[in-house]
């Protein structure tokens, strides 16, 4: 599976569990219609994945089209592990998850930013 570059909002919040800073991240309104990509992780080891709208339109569904990739990291079959997500705001360095209550329609393009992941349609 390849990686590829997508956009994400992202912002910077403390830990509520141990207070160190850490990235906030979330899916990302395309012009028009939808998002930018829809955001997935791996629930065993919270490897992140991603794919278009226009590749589930153009392409197979998406229980389909995972049925036999693993995860990229721990290896496990994604047809058991892959979870759809919006927000990600575990920390990266206690691996604590955190409420954060965002209201998405407020946020503007300047916290838009590029993040690399995994492309669930690449195989």
């Amino acid at each position: 599976m390849k990686k590829k570059i997508i956009v994400v909002y992202q912002s910077k919040e403390h830990c509520s569990s141990c207070g160190k800073e850490f990235e906030v991240f979330w899916e990302c309104p395309a012009e028009g219609f939808g998002y930018e990509a829809q955001l997935y992780e791996c629930g065993d080891c919270k490897e992140i994945y991603a794919h278009t709208e226009e590749d589930v339109l153009y392409g197979k569904a998406l229980d389909k089209q995972i049925a036999n990739l693993l995860c990229e990291n721990c290896h496990e079959s994604l047809t058991q592990t892959l979870k759809k997500k919006k927000l990600f705001s575990m920390c990266h360095h206690c691996r604590k998850e955190n409420t954060v209550s965002y209201r998405l329609e407020e946020y503007r393009g300047d916290l838009a930013t590029k993040k690399e992941v995994y492309d669930l349609y690449s195989s």
